[in-house]
């Protein structure tokens, strides 16, 4: 079942639930404020005609003759009790007018030996109260008090029966019909919005089902339209930047593979076509040959282990040795190694270390490395009697900021964020033996990365050539 079907099941069964519950709640509490009601008026009525009664008996001594007042009764009016009582003073029971209380209320009359003198319907009439137990008093009458005191009970409606009366029972069950009528429309309007808004809450996350098979098939250029600042735009978002990662990931897998085969194949080559040519007596074998055919397989070796350790670094799977070590010492060893070189080329190499220099959690074979090679760029391109620079400071939070720059021609702007980069050199032109293969920053990079810090590319103010600039933590990361 989709997603759209189960929404719209779990929506329809919502709002029957709430339908069915809210009607009979409502039919409920609409049933009993009714009676309230109607209990209510019963009681007002049966006491307006309490004292009308009461008013007969004062004026007739007895309860003779009441029965007669019962045949028909109607809504209980003042003019109609009225024209009763002017019709008693003249002293003509049988000219008595009835009390109009209308066929919706039965009304009984009870003297105060419990025996029924009057009843609207005129079957308990004479009758103890208690003769029928389907047509007793429910709830205590209304007391009928005389001059002389009481002299008898009335019951009216609600007093009697446990039901309704037919036009009241008539009226309620009209309200229900209403409820239920209301409560129908309302389910449909509720079922009609609901969906609507599932169809506009689906569509997208079908549209987002759509575009990851293609992504699933290949596909990584496919893109979904976003709409709002919902959780579902925030995911079409996402999704939209995971395939352009994946996209940039599997151009940079592409370029990778074939950059390292062209860096490959120049090795290769070269001591293919010199043992091919040794082989055909073109080339001596002697040992100058041989030494160089030595260098190259060298150089293949060398580029073969930096891919794997740029492998290893973009996979996340190289190991460090993290021990403490001074950062300071580390950058004057690596100088020291290159000052035989730099003094051939009349470069001048100065570390300094700026006070309260922390000591560094690192694994120092690999920031020794990452040393080596910013040290190594730095001389590759600065001209004789040039000056290289390595200073050491504290970074902000409590890190370690490690600098070094020349007095070279500098990066570019535009390429500062490249050089970073596999195989990239800034100088596209220079040969690889000239100006490295392009792996080391790049491995550089992920070394530093792996110890929980950063390198970046700028310009010297000091030198006016190029800037490498390491920072990492002064702990493991």
């Amino acid at each position: 079942m989709s997603l759209r079907a189960k929404l719209l099941v779990l929506l329809a069964a919502v709002v029957v639930g709430a339908a069915i519950v809210s009607v009979v709640a409502v039919r409920f509490a609409a049933g009993a404020r009714f009676r309230t009601f109607v209990n209510a008026e019963d009681t007002q009525r049966a006491e307006e005609l309490a004292r009308m009664l009461a008013a007969w008996h004062d004026m007739r001594g007895s309860w003779d003759g009441v029965e007669d007042l019962f045949g028909e009764m109607g809504p209980p009016g003042r003019a109609g009790m009225a024209g009763m009582m002017r019709e008693g003073r003249r002293g003509d029971a049988g000219r008595f007018a009835p009390p109009m209380m209308g066929a919706r209320s039965r009304v009984l009359l009870v003297d105060l030996d419990g025996t029924v003198v009057a009843d609207s319907r005129g079957e308990l009439l004479g009758a103890h109260r208690d003769a029928a137990s389907g047509d007793t008093p429910r709830t205590a009458g209304i007391p009928v008090v005389g001059r002389e005191g009481r002299v008898g009970t009335l019951y009216v409606g609600a007093m009697l029966e446990s039901g309704l009366a037919a036009s009241n029972a008539e009226f309620l069950r009209s309200v229900t019909r209403a409820i239920i009528a209301a409560t129908v429309i309302a389910a449909a309007a509720a079922l009609a919005a609901g969906l609507f808004a599932i169809r506009r809450l689906t569509n997208p996350v079908a549209e987002l089902t759509r575009a990851a098979e293609r992504a699933g098939a290949g596909d990584l250029d496919v893109r979904v339209a976003v709409s709002g600042r919902d959780e579902i735009a925030r995911l079409a978002v996402t999704f939209n930047r995971m395939t352009h990662a994946l996209r940039d990931q599997q151009e940079g897998r592409r370029r990778m593979v074939a950059d390292s085969a062209h860096e490959l194949a120049t090795p290769v080559s070269l001591i293919r076509g010199t043992v091919e040519a040794m082989l055909d007596g073109v080339y001596p074998c002697d040992r100058a040959t041989l030494e160089g055919l030595h260098e190259e397989a060298l150089r293949l070796a060398r580029l073969v282990e930096d891919l794997n350790e740029l492998s290893l670094l973009e996979s996340g799977s190289l190991e460090l040795s993290i021990a403490e070590a001074d950062l300071a010492e580390i950058a004057r060893s690596e100088a020291g190694r290159f000052a035989a070189r730099a003094a051939e080329l009349g470069v001048a190499i100065a570390v300094e270390a700026a006070a309260g220099v922390p000591r560094a959690a690192v694994d120092r074979q690999r920031i020794g490395q990452v040393v080596a090679n910013l040290l190594g760029n730095a001389l590759r391109h600065t001209p004789r009697g040039g000056a290289i620079g390595v200073r050491l400071e504290p970074a902000d939070g409590g890190g370690i900021r490690l600098a070094v720059e020349d007095s070279g021609p500098g990066i570019p702007e535009a390429e500062r964020a490249k050089v970073f980069e596999r195989y990239y050199r800034v100088d596209g032109a220079r040969a690889a033996s000239e100006g490295g293969r392009g792996l080391g920053l790049a491995i550089a990079a992920g070394i530093v990365t792996a110890h929980g810090g950063t390198l970046r590319a700028g310009a010297s103010a000091v030198l006016g050539g190029a800037m490498v600039i390491m920072e990492i933590p002064a702990h493991p990361p």
